[in-house]
C-alpha cells in the first residue's frame, strides 16, 4: 500500500532503534499485550462482532470461543474505525485504511504502532496525525513530516485528518499510562550503519570486523556484471567518484571484462 507522507530523515534509524533496543522491545510488548475487556473501546458488542465478521479487526478469543482481549493498539484502532465510519467511510474503504496502516514495517512492527510509540515519546515532534483520502489510502505523520509534504505538494486534495495523540491520551487515560521515554539508542553508530546496509540490500557481501567486541571496520562487496565493452570506462569513472575508500576488481574473459567489483570500506 503506498503512502504519500515524506518521512523524516531519521525515520530508518529511528525505526531501527524502536526495532532493536531492549526499551523499544519492551515497550512493543507492552502495545501488544491482549488482556482488555471490550468495554474499554467504548463501542457495542454488537458493532465490535461486525467489525470483526468483515476482518476488520484481529483479536485474540484466546482457547475455544472465549471473551475477546484487545490490546492497547487494538483499542486505538477500534477508535479510529469509530471516528472514520462516523465521517461516513463504508466498510470496504476501511479494509483498504486497514492494510495502509497495519501493514508491517518491520518485524511485525506496523505503522500505526511505530506512530503510537512516537506519540507516546517526549521528543519535540511527537504530535502526530492520521490522514484518510476519500479512497481510503490512509497514512501517518508528525507535524513536521506532514509540513514537509505539503510544501512538496504531495498531500491530497482532500482528506480527514485526525490527531493520533487524541486517541492515545484516551486509551491512557483509561488504563493509567503514563508518558513513556522514548526507546533509548542502545546501537552505535556503526551498528546502525551495518542495520541500514543490510536492510538497503545493496551489497552481495558484508565484512564486519570486530575489535574488544566492538566494530572497528565495515566492508560491504557489490558486483556488476553483464557489461557493455563500450561502458566500462564510464563504468568505473562512476564508481571512483561514489567512493574514496574502496578497491576496485576487474576479471577478464575471452578479452572482454565480464565482472567489476568494488569493496567499499568504511573509513
Amino acid at each position: 500500500m503506498g503512502g504519500f507522507i515524506l518521512r523524516r530523515q531519521s525515520f530508518d534509524a529511528d525505526l531501527i532503534s524502536y526495532v532493536f533496543s531492549p526499551d523499544g522491545k519492551k515497550i512493543h510488548y507492552f502495545f501488544n499485550k491482549q488482556e482488555s475487556s471490550i468495554k474499554q473501546t467504548g463501542e457495542t458488542y454488537r458493532t465490535i462482532n461486525h467489525w470483526d465478521s468483515v476482518r476488520l479487526l484481529s483479536v485474540d478469543r484466546g482457547e475455544g470461543h472465549g471473551w475477546r482481549k484487545f490490546s492497547i493498539l487494538d483499542i486505538i484502532w477500534v477508535y479510529i474505525l469509530g471516528d472514520l465510519r462516523g465521517f461516513g467511510f463504508p466498510l470496504e474503504k476501511l479494509q483498504f485504511v486497514k492494510k495502509c496502516l497495519l501493514k508491517p514495517l518491520d518485524n511485525s512492527v506496523t505503522l500505526l504502532e511505530f506512530y503510537v510509540a512516537t506519540a507516546k515519546a517526549t521528543s519535540h515532534d511527537s504530535e502526530c496525525f492520521v490522514l484518510v483520502t476519500r479512497d481510503g489510502v490512509a497514512d501517518i505523520a508528525t507535524r513536521s513530516e506532514l509540513e514537509s509534504t505539503e510544501i512538496a505538494g504531495r498531500l491530497p486534495k482532500s482528506y480527514v485528518k485526525v490527531r493520533l495523540n487524541d486517541y492515545v491520551e484516551r486509551v491512557s487515560k483509561k488504563q493509567g499510562i503514563v508518558t513513556i521515554n522514548e526507546p533509548s539508542l542502545t546501537v552505535s553508530k556503526k551498528e546502525l550503519d551495518l542495520l541500514l546496509a543490510v536492510r538497503k540490500g545493496d551489497f552481495q557481501t558484508i565484512e564486519v570486523r570486530l575489535e574488544n567486541g566492538e566494530i572497528k571496520r565495515l566492508a560491504g562487496t557489490q558486483s556488476v556484471n553483464k557489461i557493455n565493452d563500450k561502458k566500462i570506462w564510464e563504468t568505473l569513472k562512476e564508481m571512483l567518484s561514489n567512493g574514496d575508500f574502496q578497491d576496485i576488481t576487474l576479471k577478464q574473459r575471452d578479452g572482454s571484462v565480464v565482472l567489476i567489483q568494488r569493496t567499499i570500506k568504511d573509513p
